[in-house]
């Protein structure tokens, strides 16, 4: 059997190709800290690339096996959709495998503490031993992960960059780190390409352990499991007739058409369209100034809410904007509590606020970024931060 395994949870993009005759072969992007992870523009490459050598062609793959995390929102979805398409086009079978058993695969003979930074502070984690789940996938403070690495072993052994970012953490509670410089702390998509092959796969699902990851995956799993369901695609001026619709249901001040016009016509926006079942159930509107993106209308039909679908067009939004180093802003209404919520959750944060912004009701709106800082939790990188007065009379 001919199995391509991709993973793109972490920013490393991971390809290997493993032969039906037991050829395996592996390829991999690493990029430097701080850079921006190349998946949307390595994946297909490095696959191409590793069948040519192999002598295969597309159609000679039998399965494709994909990470399906826990790791980077925009990266885990774009690992699924590069999986998902392929398979789709050349007919063979879609796997997914535990990026945390991935990492931990190629350790055998003693217990191995999987840890990946999860940012925000945070670590996804999981014990294995020798292929035995040991400690199911989660997601924990750095504190506790000494705790989680003693209930894995007394001589387990802690790998992956959430293990070498949290390290002091680790050793202060005596669990081993493998050295800086080992393979180990890398996910190996070679090793993904093998569980695929030992029974190691599962449904091809993304594995989210966040409270904000969990929502954004009812959206992913409409996309996944049912292509024909959930649509994101780009926004075309024929739609504009059924924007209008659900713009003037939605908003007390609607736009008009020529407004959706004109941000139609510049080449920099980005415009989004979900359509559910053939018929458009909501859009988003953003342009671009300068090197910052402003999210300027996202709206969903009333009958199709609830369903995850500003979710699916947001995370569009962020992933053909520059994913996580983009810059965006927002202006929405202070009461409403829903769409605060919502963008909360995406990662921005208030930052200040425009006085009787609203021309209906005078009503302020409050303004939230999502920035590079806002992910952790921070105001850093947001200009003229002001988070305090929202609450001043």
């Amino acid at each position: 059997m001919n199995i391509l395994g991709l993973d793109s949870a972490t920013p490393s993009t991971a390809v290997a190709l493993a032969r039906a005759d037991g050829l395996l072969s592996a390829a991999r992007d690493d990029v430097p800290d701080g850079r921006r992870p190349q998946h949307a523009q390595r994946l297909l490459t490095l696959a191409a690339g590793l069948l040519a050598d192999a002598g295969l062609r597309w159609r000679d793959l039998d399965a494709v096996a994909v990470g399906v995390g826990p790791g980077g929102y925009t990266g885990l979805r774009i690992g699924l959709a590069t999986a998902h398409g392929i398979a789709t086009a050349v007919g063979a079978r879609l796997l997914g495998v535990s990026t945390l058993r991935a990492l931990a695969e190629p350790v055998h003979g003693r217990a191995v503490l999987a840890v990946l930074d999860a940012r925000r502070g945070e670590a996804f984690v999981a014990a294995y031993e020798d292929g035995e789940e040991r400690l199911p996938p989660r997601v924990c403070d750095p504190a506790a992960l000494a705790r989680h690495g003693a209930a894995a072993g007394p001589d387990s052994l802690a790998i992956g960059d959430g293990a070498l970012r949290f390290r002091a953490f680790l050793e202060d509670g005596g669990i081993a780190v493998a050295p800086a410089e080992s393979e180990l702390h890398r996910v190996s998509a070679a090793a993904i390409c093998r569980l695929a092959v030992t029974g190691g796969a599962t449904a091809a699902f993304p594995e989210y352990l966040r409270v904000a990851d969990a929502r954004a995956r009812a959206s992913v799993h409409h996309t996944m499991t049912e292509p024909a369901r959930l649509e994101i695609r780009s926004l075309a001026y024929s739609d504009l007739p059924a924007v209008a619709a659900i713009e003037r249901r939605a908003f007390p001040t609607p736009w008009s058409i020529a407004m959706f016009v004109l941000e139609l016509s510049k080449p920099t926006g980005v415009c989004l369209a979900a359509v559910l079942d053939g018929k458009l159930a909501g859009y988003t509107i953003c342009s671009r100034y300068d090197n910052v993106w402003h999210v300027m209308n996202v709206a969903v039909a009333p009958e199709a809410r609830r369903r995850g679908i500003a979710s699916a067009l947001l995370a569009e939004l962020y992933a053909r904007a520059g994913g996580e180093r983009a810059q965006f802003t927002l202006e929405v209404r202070r009461s409403n509590q829903a769409a605060i919520d919502l963008y909360h959750r995406d990662g921005f944060r208030i930052a200040g606020l425009r006085r009787r912004y609203y021309q209906d009701n005078g009503e302020d709106a409050l303004i939230m970024w999502r920035t590079p800082a806002t992910l952790e939790g921070r105001l850093d990188d947001v200009p003229a931060a002001d988070p305090v007065a929202h609450h001043r009379p």
